[in-house]
């Protein structure tokens, strides 16, 4: 069994395209004072992502290596189907683990749009098999830290779990 991690938030990007493309729509639910703040927020966050070569060091030199995903273009539904794909097995993820923006959630929820489904380009999801999961708080820090966000099992099912609710994810 190995341990998930997630290394950055999801749909930076996107929210402030979101903001830019939709800015009559929002300013009309939300105050300009929240919407400067959010795109403020999202850039030092998208300035402070992790660095590729600076986790896989850390890893290499724990002297094992475990699937590496950089979802380059993609969400990241995308990118776990890809991280069971490669690690050729099945997961569960708690949604409510996965670092996202509070304000990326609402500015998504006003447009009715599916905040997981949105590019997250320059996050890595980073699987650990559990003996050495421990030396995830050894990656370089960010802002929010080295996340854990759900763990493989021995089935093919992908199963994204919120509170009581269960889904499987489907092949993106």
């Amino acid at each position: 069994m190995m341990e998930i991690f997630l290394s950055g938030q999801i749909a930076l990007k996107p929210t402030l395209e979101l903001i830019k493309d939709n800015e009559e729509r929002l300013s009309g639910r939300f105050s300009s004072r929240f919407l400067d703040s959010v795109i403020k927020t999202t850039k030092e966050r998208l300035k402070s992502l992790p660095d590729r070569d600076a986790i896989e060091d850390t890893l290499r030199v724990s002297e094992f290596i475990s699937p590496l995903i950089y979802p380059v273009r993609g969400s990241i539904l995308e990118g776990l189907w890809e991280l069971g794909e490669e690690a050729d097995t099945g997961f569960e993820i708690n949604f409510l683990d996965i670092p996202i923006l509070q304000e990326t959630i609402e500015i998504c929820e006003e447009l009715d749009i599916n905040p997981y489904e949105l590019d997250s380009s320059g996050i890595y999801l980073i699987a650990l098999s559990s003996g050495n999961a421990s030396l995830a708080p050894d990656c370089p820090k960010t802002p929010y830290g080295l996340v854990y966000i759900g763990h493989t099992h021995s089935q093919r099912a992908r199963i994204l779990r919120l509170r009581n609710t269960v889904r499987y994810l489907d092949r993106c």
